[in-house]
């Protein structure tokens, strides 16, 4: 609808003499089943299909509304969602640009975006228009990705537009081409309704097939356009509409296409809808299972330690500073937070491995790092009968102002414990273990900074971890100051676990670019497959902060032995790669 619809007046007006009156699915093919959907029977909106956005740019047509998270502009009644746009005077920051702005009208947009995002299907609503001059509300689609750019080389889909002072009539067309002022629409007109009512009296159901290479619009169960021609630029047919797509509900006030209220426009006004649903096609092959990064929709998780455990994958981030988290997942990409399973009275939890002694007792060993009473940092440890936890702390190992454990277990069971002390410089240390709880013999010095990449921003190397191939021990490790976008990831090999390391000479492996920042601190995790993934945190901008989210992408080896891995942000991935 609203990216520069303005430029596409003579959109497909269509209309059609079939009123909707009872809550019922329209006419669809048997072919197809559904997916998705949102009666809106509850209380409250669902937020966990339904993201409200905040702003007032004015949706690149000049519209004229703050769109609010307010019940007064979105709430559920009588098992209706209700959009309602209201003249009012209203101030308040736009978190697009943290602006403060004042507006003369209120309204609401949601969407679904990362919540339901479908690559062809039925889409099906039951709603009723609001009326009068001024009011445009819209029933759409936008790509989640923009793999193919900005507006409209990317797409746009419109099931449903309607202009409040035309009420006999409703809108759709589809938006592509190349970037705006090179966008293009396809057009097709059809008669105005007749009958005697309008689309502001009652309930109709709007619905679209989208197919690979078809898009169907009907209304009331009537099959009324049928687009197959569209094109992008730097891609072929079907692109751009060959990739995911989200739903758009929003009540605009005035733009350029509208026009903007007049004297005659009653306020409030309500944009209600009864239903959506969503279908595929029975028997449509899946898509190909992806993973998108962040792979937990939060700003502050850090450091996680992750293992897999009959079946499922166990994560331990830092996060808060109290103790620790738990996530779990059945495929690295879905994951549920659960109870923390370790508290620590000392504050300042951060960077914890949990190790399974599976050739020892069975237990579950957490080394943890925390403020040291009267400054500085210490490691210890705590055990559990389960991942879940909860763990009991066994003590402090190292108390020199120390962080980031992680123990490592060879093939044939001897057990070493890297960690890091901090100072001027950060560096890295192992110590052999008799068992997950007793030291044995000296300390070894393995991995201090020495080359410009781990010294951008302090002079650090932290973060260990261990991984061995054909008999080499790969300890890897990151670099540069953890606040900051040029924190990476780099390592270096040795025919020992206690050394001596060689850097690789084409350190960082893992480092700023293409929209990533910060990648550091990370674990490595085998899945199902024999595959390995990097697990580590990402920064969220190119700031120095503590603002971190957490990310997976693939790790291999080549036929040299060199480890690869790629690093990504925002786009689908496939979970199924082979290396």
């Amino acid at each position: 609808m609203k990216v520069k619809s303005f430029f596409s007046l003579f959109l497909c007006a269509m209309v059609f003499c079939s009123v909707c009156e009872a809550k019922t699915k329209s006419v669809r093919r048997s072919s197809w089943e559904l997916v998705w959907q949102d009666e809106f029977d509850g209380p409250q909106i669902d937020r966990s299909k339904w993201e409200p956005e905040v702003n007032a740019r004015g949706g690149g047509n000049n519209e004229l509304q703050f769109y609010t998270d307010r019940a007064k502009n979105a709430r559920i009644e009588d098992g209706v969602l209700v959009i309602e746009a209201v003249k009012e005077k209203y101030t308040a920051t736009d978190p697009s640009d943290n602006r403060q702005k004042t507006r003369s009208y209120t309204s609401a947009r949601l969407r679904t975006k990362n919540k339901g995002d479908w690559k062809y299907g039925r889409f099906e609503f039951r709603a009723k228009m609001p009326l009068g001059q001024g009011m445009w509300p819209a029933i759409w689609m936008m790509p989640t990705d923009s793999k193919y750019g900005g507006w409209a080389a990317s797409g746009e889909i419109d099931i449903m537009e309607y202009l409040g002072h035309e009420p006999e009539k409703v809108y759709g067309t589809l938006h592509y081409g190349g970037k705006w002022p090179k966008n293009k629409s396809g057009e097709r007109t059809f008669a105005p309704f007749t009958g005697g009512k309008n689309y502001a009296e009652a309930f109709h159901t709007f619905a679209l097939e989208w197919e690979a290479e078809e898009f169907r619009w009907y209304i009331d169960g009537k099959h009324y356009m049928t687009q197959t021609k569209w094109h992008t630029e730097g891609a072929k047919f079907p692109a751009p509409f060959d990739e995911r797509f989200h739903l758009i509900l929003n009540l605009a006030v005035g733009g350029n296409w509208p026009g903007n209220p007049d004297e005659t426009t009653v306020f409030p006004q309500r944009f209600m809808i009864d239903y959506v649903r969503v279908y595929k096609q029975k028997g449509a092959t899946s898509k190909a299972k992806t993973y998108r990064n962040p792979i937990i929709d939060a700003i502050g998780p850090a450091d996680p330690a992750v293992i897999r455990y009959e079946g499922k994958y166990y994560m331990y981030p830092t996060w808060g500073g109290k103790g620790y988290d738990v996530f779990v997942s059945d495929d690295l990409v879905n994951w549920k937070r659960e109870p923390m399973c370790y508290v620590d009275s000392r504050g300042g939890a951060w960077a914890p491995d949990v190790f399974h002694n599976v050739n020892g007792d069975g237990k579950f060993y957490l080394y943890y790092t925390v403020n040291k009473p009267g400054g500085g940092k210490l490691v210890g440890v705590a055990v559990a009968d389960d991942p879940l936890g909860p763990f009991v702390d066994k003590g402090n190992l190292f108390e020199n102002n120390v962080i980031d454990a992680h123990m490592f277990e060879d093939e044939d069971g001897k057990l070493y414990l890297y960690y890091v002390r901090i100072g001027n410089p950060f560096v890295i240390f192992v110590q052999r273990m008799s068992d997950p709880l007793t030291k044995r013999g000296r300390v070894k010095e393995v991995i201090r900074p020495t080359v410009a990449w781990e010294q951008r921003r302090g002079k650090v190397t932290e973060g260990p971890w261990m991984l061995k191939h054909k008999g080499v021990y790969y300890l890897m490790y990151s670099g540069s100051g953890a606040s900051g976008p040029e924190y990476s990831i780099g390592y270096a090999t040795s025919k020992s676990p206690m050394g001596p390391f060689v850097k690789y000479k084409g350190n960082p492996i893992a480092a700023a670019g293409n929209g990533v920042y910060g990648p550091g601190h990370h674990c490595v995790v085998e899945d199902d497959k024999g595959r390995l993934w990097m697990v580590y945190h990402q920064q969220d901008s190119t700031k120095v902060s503590w603002e971190r989210f957490l990310a997976i992408d693939p790790l291999w080896f080549d036929e040299d032995g060199v480890i690869h891995v790629k690093t990504t942000r925002g786009t689908n991935e496939p979970l199924d790669f082979d290396k």
